[in-house]
């Protein structure tokens, strides 16, 4: 496979599966606060700008030092 075609969000999830910041802290399934927990709204902003980052970032580009 070409570096340049190898994302680092593709390697992540192989290796540590899905990325996620947005669990609940509580641990309680369903979470009775999951529409109105400002937490939940906050790392949800955080875990998409990562993921966007992550996205754009290629094997060649670690590899070059970009």
């Amino acid at each position: 496979n070409d570096p340049g075609n190898i994302f680092l969000v593709d390697l992540i999830k192989i290796f540590q599966g899905p990325f996620i910041l947005n669990e609940c802290f509580l641990k309680k399934h369903p979470c009775p606060n999951i529409k109105r927990c400002i937490l939940r709204k906050k790392i949800t902003r955080i875990e998409e700008y990562v993921l966007k980052k992550l996205k754009g970032i290629t094997v060649s580009c670690l590899l070059k030092g970009d």
